[in-house]
């Protein structure tokens, strides 16, 4: 009986309440400090199939809140002259991953090193930078490249080549070198020059083989991300397959939801998702759906409450989910398959785009379109179909497809609008908001393409 929690009687006389008030604190504050804060899910890259006991990799939602600390041991920058600085900061705003409140503490100096160390790495940020800074591949558009960026781009295929020439691998398929031909894919992409791109990620996927895998990179965890946005975004953007995670490296398993999370979906009376979609969706597209849920959810939460969201797990979420996703293709029905792709360009906009440059996944592009015309407005479809044919035209508008594209979506918008009885932003916003929505992030663009749709 010590664990029993004792009655207290208290009345208008009784004036002494600060032993109870302490027994009441005691009380409630018992087993709190034994709370240990939930350890992080093991990295889909740098584990394999086996290697993990599946005991120690329990995964826990509520780890997504807060931040990390991260410390580095930087020289100074003050042998590069102001200008060449301020491009250089110019070109960190202009490339950094959308504003959804991460904790990404990577100071400046940190971020400069390897351009310090390493003139390959110094000439090609000076080259991306120039083209940034004349406002080349802001739209996706191919343009005349300056003299001055090209020279840039000249040196660093010298000097790359050279470093292969030589054959001394630690300098060749060093953390800079990588760093710089992963640069040279995402220049590639956002020049939509899609054959380079692929020539180069192909390069780079020789290196990372060269060096004894993308796992040799684990104390290099930015550089792991970075080289997989760059298999991801190539992926989608030719159709190719991706290059640095085999299906046997694949964990189909949840990576951050709970286990039963289906069994809460249909005890639900409202569910985040329509239950006739739930019901027959697969157990892989299901749980790939909970895994960016949780995402999604984390970042709305930490907007509302001025918190901000880990930045490694949101990377670590990009990688699993992408992977997963573009390994689904087969042996989906229709609206299975228009869930995968909505996901994709879902996923596209949150993890892959930059805040200053606009990248075109053109092959994603092409096959949301032909899903979308082939499926088309049928008024026999039920509310639940109407309702994600609504939330996927929306998040494709803003998410993947061009102006040209997105315009054509305007009368099946319309349409389903209308057949919902659906007359005002703020009626659709719920519908949107039922199923995967950043408020902070979706909810400006598609007001917009709603209203002007629908005027």
């Amino acid at each position: 009986m010590a664990d029993t929690f004792p009655f207290i009687v208290t009345t208008p006389d009784d004036r002494s309440g600060d032993g109870k008030r302490r027994l009441v604190r005691s009380h409630v504050m018992r087993g709190k400090n034994l709370k240990r804060r939930p350890s992080r899910p093991p990295s889909c890259i740098s584990v394999h199939p086996g290697d993990v006991n599946p005991s120690s990799t329990r995964k826990d939602p509520s780890i997504l809140a807060g931040g990390c600390e991260v410390s580095y041991e930087i020289r100074s920058s003050t042998d590069l002259d102001p200008h060449t600085l301020e491009t250089m900061r110019q070109l960190r705003r202009a490339i950094g991953p959308p504003d959804l409140g991460l904790a990404e503490n990577q100071s400046e100096l940190s971020w400069l090193e390897p351009i310090k160390s390493d003139p390959a790495c110094l000439h090609f940020t000076m080259f991306v930078a120039g083209m940034w800074k004349d406002s080349i591949a802001v739209r996706g558009e191919q343009n005349t490249i300056s003299q001055a960026s090209l020279v840039s781009y000249g040196k660093v295929l010298n000097l790359l080549q050279q470093r292969f020439t030589d054959g001394a691998s630690d300098v060749s398929t060093s953390d800079s070198s990588l760093i710089v031909v992963t640069g040279l894919v995402m220049g590639s992409l956002a020049l939509c020059d899609f054959k380079t791109a692929l020539n180069h990620l192909k390069g780079l996927h020789q290196m990372i083989v060269l060096r004894g895998g993308l796992s040799t990179l684990n104390g290099n965890r930015r550089l792991q991300f970075k080289i997989c946005r760059a298999d991801i975004s190539v992926a989608l953007s030719t159709g190719c397959d991706v290059y640095f995670l085999s299906d046997t490296e694949i964990s189909w398993d949840s990576y951050i939801a709970s286990l039963d999370s289906r069994d809460l979906y249909n005890s639900q009376e409202t569910s985040t998702l329509s239950k006739e979609l739930v019901v027959g969706m697969p157990e892989k597209l299901f749980i790939i759906w909970d895994d960016l849920s949780e995402v999604v959810r984390a970042i709305n939460i930490a907007a509302q409450c001025a918190r901000s969201v880990d930045f490694e797990l949101y990377q670590e979420a990009m990688i699993s989910i992408h992977y997963r996703l573009i390994k689904l293709e087969p042996e989906l029905k229709i609206f299975d398959e228009l869930i995968r792709l909505t996901l994709l360009g879902f996923c596209s906009g949150v993890f892959l785009q930059w805040r200053g440059v606009k990248f075109r996944f053109k092959h994603l592009a092409q096959q949301l379109m032909m899903i979308l015309r082939h499926i088309g407005i049928d008024d026999e479809m039920s509310i639940g179909s109407f309702r994600m044919v609504l939330w996927s035209i929306l998040v494709s508008a803003i998410s993947v497809l061009d102006e040209q594209e997105a315009a054509s979506l305007r009368p099946a918008l319309k349409k389903t609008a209308r057949r919902m009885g659906m007359t005002s932003w703020s009626e659709i916003e719920t519908i949107l908001k039922s199923f995967l929505w950043i408020n902070n992030y979706h909810s400006a663009p598609a007001r917009e393409f709603i209203e002007t749709t629908l005027a």
